[in-house]
């Protein structure tokens, strides 16, 4: 009896081993260069026969909010946006944030999770600023604020209540009044003993903006406004955009201003296990799209390495082009890709008999 066993786990493992073998010549037989993938996408939204969640359709700000409304006509203010600023801000950071998160339709609103000292930063003005704004922008029901706390420890090791940045609740739909509501109130945002420990605060993001802003001074008319386009931000302007759209989508997460453009340069935070990619998968959206292919060519090697699949690289970065490729049309392809490797390494943990990782990985995705 114990024979029949055996010989039957050893014909289901050399089954798995054959299954993964074809899944593995079928995924690099049809592996597209990156270039072609924006074509494919186009092609399976016009296919009668694909069930594809069309893309979704956003009103203007100008709908949302009366922006000329908001502009200041006496004072210091006066000729300038004013509040509407800050509105189109919000518009971008909720825009932002809708494509990194499971929607298949437009929500009534959006809730983020951000810091007024950062909004303060990016739009010039003081943080005074910020809150009579967004207390002009509540007035007409198009966002609400509230502070969130957390548990952090003190410097005497005492656990106690902070503030761990403000939730915005912004309109994208004509005639809500957005709302922060209680559920959002509770829910956990960030870990702040590590953001901290990581140097992941807005107090680190606005020491690194500084020096950014003395190297960027020092090349000779990059902060000149003469030599900028009519209407486009300065480095330093686009900097702290990028910083608040970052933290928009993962509170306490912000790209190094100082650091190099390639999207692979970690430095000591370098993802070296599958737990590290799967923590990185929303820099695929975050980056500019000519990075990506580079981002996902090193995120497949580390995949490989750690699954003991070295010969399937390929395999790996078609899986994450086609997880960006469903978060991009609305599914939400990266979040089920990154749970699909946490269970994984959960089995491997727990599974010591388990010898072909990637093989239950690939029959799982199917």
């Amino acid at each position: 009896m114990f024979q029949n066993v055996l010989e039957e786990a050893r014909a289901r493992r050399d089954a798995l081993r054959r299954q993964h073998e074809q899944d593995r010549q079928a995924a690099e037989a049809s592996l597209k260069r990156p270039q072609d993938y924006r074509k494919a996408l186009e092609e399976a939204y016009q296919s009668p026969d694909a069930k594809v969640v069309q893309r979704l359709e956003l009103v203007s700000l100008g709908e949302l909010v009366d922006l000329q409304g908001l502009r200041p006509t006496r004072g210091r203010g006066a000729g300038t946006e004013g509040a509407g600023a800050l509105a189109r801000l919000l518009d971008s950071l909720a825009r932002h944030a809708l494509q990194a998160r499971r929607h298949d339709q437009v929500p009534n609103q959006i809730v983020v999770h951000t810091s007024v000292e950062l909004l303060a930063e990016t739009l010039g003005v003081p943080t005074s600023t910020i809150w009579r704004w967004t207390q002009l922008l509540e007035a007409e029901g198009y966002c609400q604020a509230r502070t969130h706390y957390t548990t952090a420890p003190n410097r005497h090791g005492e656990r106690t209540t902070m503030v761990d940045g403000t939730l915005y609740a912004v309109r994208l739909k004509v005639g809500h009044p957005a709302r922060v509501r209680y559920d959002d109130l509770k829910r956990q945002y960030r870990n702040l003993d590590a953001d901290r420990r990581d140097r992941h605060t807005a107090r680190h993001a606005r020491y690194l903006m500084a020096k950014y802003t003395e190297e960027i001074a020092k090349s000779p008319g990059v902060l000149d406004g003469k030599n900028k386009l009519h209407g486009s931000d300065s480095p330093v302007t686009q900097k702290w955009k990028k910083i608040v759209h970052e933290w928009a989508v993962t509170p306490g997460s912000f790209s190094d201003p100082l650091a190099s453009p390639d999207p692979c340069n970690f430095g000591r935070e370098e993802p070296k296990t599958v737990h590290d990619v799967v923590q990185r998968l929303a820099l695929l959206q975050t980056v500019r799209s000519v990075e990506r292919s580079a981002l996902i060519n090193f995120f497949s090697g580390v995949l490989a390495r750690e699954l003991n699949d070295v010969h399937s690289r390929r395999w790996y970065a078609k899986l994450l082009w086609n997880a960006l490729g469903e978060e991009l049309s609305g599914w939400p392809g990266l979040e089920i890709l990154g749970a699909q490797l946490h269970r994984l390494e959960a089995d491997r943990r727990e599974w010591r008999g388990l010898r072909c990782p990637a093989a239950l990985l690939a029959a799982r995705l199917r």
